[in-house]
């Protein structure tokens, strides 16, 4: 007997280049890391159908109201996009798979109609011509990376969560047109990077250290940024920048240190006005939500201050006093040199060009 259902698809797109190359062991580590993500943000809510490769298929009986499977679809969005950050900032892991975790992005199909259950071996698999629609589908005409699609004509009228609807239509052999409406997530890609685009100040910082620089705050903030010289002043043996879909936000630095460390550090916020950036670091497997704004400031007599604010929290609460101290103590040695280090490459520049600190004051 046919059961009425709503029937959803959340694909991720980029899969074939993310898995091209090597790395392959890595491709199936990451994915299951985003899947389980989703699937633990489903439980008590959508069916699971089956898992299809890059593809979760959901399903639930009835007619699911619009509103409330994009209301849904949100939490599983939200939850892919945070996993990206954790699983880009994990490894320091060059492998092909790795190297593009972050440019992968997802979109949703939403369609209803009737289905029937068949048991193939030990699983119970649906079928019928409206499942057939909605995997035909997953091949479009719509020419962005991120959306959900909804087939049902109520949808037409929704600006749900501040996204705007458009309309679609496709050709398929054997289905006919098509019809859909699709919103496009972006807007809330960037609602959701919002939360996570903070600058710490001293007074939050766990960890905090400055240093004064006799040099003007736009070279101070050019050297530091500037790949080659970044890692002459922070001692790196080894640093690979993987750029990001979105840009500098989400970019990740691979940092591998002349002593053997490696940090892993995926930008949050950028503020090039105001010379500020934080990023996310992954440090140590006891230490989780570690966060480090780099800052440089005009200091009022002239020349600029350096300044680094970090905070964290401590993963396992029992050894809290232990790990603190330990970090506390690493972090201070190690940036401390390397801003030590970043001072006189700044101060040699300015020098070349002819900067003085006497002459800044004579323009202040």
């Amino acid at each position: 007997m046919a059961t009425e259902g709503t029937f959803i698809l959340a694909d991720i797109s980029g899969y074939t280049s993310f898995l091209s190359g090597v790395g392959l062991e890595h491709a199936k580590v990451v994915t299951g890391h985003l899947f389980n993500s989703m699937l633990k943000a489903n439980e008590g809510h959508w069916k699971l159908a089956n898992i299809e490769g890059d593809c979760i298929f959901f399903y639930c009986e009835g007619r699911e109201e619009p509103t409330g499977v994009l209301g849904h679809i949100q939490n599983l969005y939200d939850q892919f996009c945070g996993q990206i950050i954790e699983v880009s900032g994990g490894d320091a892991c060059p492998c092909g798979a790795c190297t593009r975790i972050n440019h992968l992005a997802l979109k949703f199909i939403v369609h209803t109609g009737e289905f029937g259950l068949q048991k193939i071996g030990r699983r119970q698999e649906l079928f019928g011509p409206d499942v057939v629609v909605a995997h035909r589908l997953l091949k479009n005409s719509i020419p962005i990376d991120e959306y959900v699609l909804l087939t049902d004509n109520r949808a037409a009228g929704l600006h749900h969560l501040g996204l705007t609807a458009i309309k679609g239509r496709d050709e398929y052999e054997d289905i006919g047109p098509v019809q859909y409406t699709y919103f496009d997530l972006e807007p809330l890609r960037y609602r959701i990077e919002a939360t996570n685009r903070f600058f710490l100040t001293p007074d939050q910082a766990r960890i905090r250290l400055e240093i004064d620089i006799e040099a003007p705050p736009g070279t101070v903030w050019a050297v530091a940024g500037d790949l080659e010289k970044r890692e002459q002043w922070q001692g790196l043996r080894k640093f690979v920048e993987l750029p990001s879909r979105r840009g500098r936000i989400g970019q990740v630095h691979q940092c591998t240190y002349a002593h053997g460390g490696n940090v892993v550090e995926v930008t949050t916020a950028l503020d090039e006005a105001s010379r500020r950036m934080t990023v996310k670091t992954f440090i140590s497997r006891l230490i989780k939500d570690a966060y480090a704004t780099v800052e440089v400031s005009e200091r009022p007599g002239g020349g600029s201050r350096f300044g680094f604010y970090m905070t964290f929290k401590e993963r396992i609460p029992v050894i809290s006093p232990a790990v603190s101290g330990l970090l506390r103590l690493l972090v201070q040695r190690f940036q401390g040199r390397s801003m030590r280090r970043l001072k006189a490459m700044c101060e040699a520049e300015a020098a070349l060009a002819g900067w003085s600190i006497t002459s800044d004051r004579e323009r202040l």
